[in-house]
């Protein structure tokens, strides 16, 4: 072979292996593994994919902002209780002057872990002379504590501690679990301060916390004289409010102090079909004027979710014990606030599952669905029926689904939840809210979903269901998009 030739040919190789280095240096270890199959010529080029794969997809899901639906944030004994419910939900911007840690962590839903234990949190403080854990906790933190460690022992794997468990790593720096840890309780005296710190100042606290959460605001579903009674009115700059409507479905039965304040207000205490309706539409006149953005129920707690509409000579305006009669009354009551929520273009919220099963299950809203179609139904939670809200999501247009809780109940369930509706619903009917009672336990759990959903997403591109921008644009949809949407741009 003659001399030029091999060295022309030696040049062209050394020539071809720069360009496959030079190019490799570029690909990403994901970009090259997707390409390993196809061939040398598939590595020197890289595709798009691998290009968009320079910042994995989780890094970009964890950096997205949220728009969660459904909260109740300032549902802690330090803000108090009245007898229409959590006074944040009755007064707007309210501020403890006195949260402690012990408010966070014993929550209304540590309840349901501690009674599954069969404990009664204040019973060692009793014997050490306390009324409550937190008085024992403020004149001796020490030993205090040490009783916290026990009566939470055995719970760190259920979802209610693991998103606080986050959301404390997220906002404050510092885990639970090493809170756990002999020689932690000076840090649980100063995290204890922090938290008296910063609720002090609630209203810039949570603006603080969304900052660093990328929440852009919330909806939380309060009683209507939260939109006339305040104490500081810049919780309105975090979020929007929708007007729970049970207590007008329990009227009759059981009067209470956000029902008396809608009497007044609207000067109509009604006794007949005519009168209620009237009441109802000054309600949400009012409520529309102070800028609630939507309904919401919980009735799916105590009762089944057939809302066949009643005839008026059917329903009975006052009190009774009779269980079908008060059904019928909560069906006409849900039927005409379905109307008045039709007309002003509002979403309705209703709790599915969780509890009170198996009348929970969402079967029975068709009848609703069907009968009105202006109205977007955003179905809370759905777990253990998910597949059965994913139905009713998939025929109905105006259906819509907010797993939001699941992650506090277990995070598997939020897991199955995304498993069930990617793939059978369009990208559009999902939402992720966090249904939770502090902004430290929206944070955990807010992490937890961001996590969650880039693996579930990351498995299907791996496995060439979508690519790398379809994901990315799903998990858009479910964590602000949608809610914006359906929320009317809040």
């Amino acid at each position: 072979m003659p001399l030029p030739f091999c060295l022309d040919k030696v040049n062209h190789i050394s020539l071809f292996l720069r360009m496959v280095y030079q190019t490799m240096s570029k690909l990403t270890r994901r970009g090259l593994m997707a390409t390993a199959g196809a061939g040398v010529g598939a590595a020197i080029f890289p595709s798009k994919q691998g290009v968009a794969d320079a910042k994995s997809l989780r890094d970009e899901i964890l950096e997205l902002p949220n728009l969660s639906g459904h909260e109740h944030w300032g549902s802690i004994n330090a803000i108090g209780w009245r007898e229409s419910g959590f006074i944040a939900d009755l007064k707007m911007g309210v501020e403890p002057e006195d949260a402690s840690l012990l408010d966070i962590l014993f929550d209304p839903y540590s309840g349901m872990a501690t009674h599954s234990k069969g404990i009664d949190r204040h019973a060692e403080a009793r014997r050490e002379g306390f009324k409550a854990l937190k008085d024992w906790f403020r004149k001796d933190p020490y030993a205090a504590w040490d009783s916290v460690r026990r009566i939470l022992d055995g719970l760190e794997s259920t979802g209610w501690f693991s998103c606080l468990n986050a959301g404390f790593h997220s906002l404050y720096g510092v885990t639970l679990q090493k809170l756990f840890a002999a020689d932690s309780k000076d840090s649980v005296v100063e995290l204890d301060r922090k938290v008296q710190d910063r609720y002090s100042r609630l209203m810039s606290w949570y603006k603080e916390a969304c900052g660093i959460m990328k929440i852009q605001k919330i909806l939380r579903p309060v009683q209507l004289e939260f939109g006339f009674e305040r104490d500081n009115p810049n919780e309105r700059e975090i979020m929007a409010p929708l007007l729970r409507i049970d207590q007008f479905c329990t009227f009759y039965q059981k009067p209470t102090e956000a029902m008396r304040f809608c009497v007044e207000k609207t000067g109509i205490d009604p006794t007949n079909a005519d009168a209620f309706r009237e009441f109802l539409a000054k309600c949400f006149d009012l409520a529309d004027r102070a800028g609630f953005a939507g309904t919401k129920q919980m009735q799916a707690y105590s009762r089944h979710l057939d809302f066949a509409r009643p005839k008026d000579s059917d329903v009975l305006f006052e009190p009774t014990d009779d269980h079908a009669k008060q059904l019928i009354f909560g069906n006409f009551v849900m039927n005409e606030c379905a109307e008045l929520a039709a007309k002003r273009g509002w979403p309705h919220q209703i709790h599915v599952g969780t509890h009170n099963l198996p009348d929970s299950n969402p079967m029975p809203l068709q009848t609703l669905f069907r009968a009105f179609p202006q109205v977007n139904f955003v179905m809370l939670h759905c777990w253990p029926f998910m597949k059965e809200a994913a139905y009713l999501a998939k025929s109905f247009s105006n259906a819509y689904i907010d797993p939001c809780w699941t992650p506090v109940l277990n995070l598997e369930f939020f897991q199955q939840s995304m498993e069930t509706y990617i793939g059978y619903l369009p990208d559009s009917k999902v939402m992720i809210g966090h249904d939770s009672t502090s902004v430290e336990m929206a944070a955990g759990s807010l992490r937890h979903c961001r996590t969650i959903l880039a693996d579930v997403l990351q498995k299907r591109v791996d496995q060439g269901r979508f690519d790398h921008a379809a994901a990315l644009s799903l998990a858009r949809r479910y964590f602000a998009e949608n809610a914006r949407k359906i929320y009317r741009e809040i």
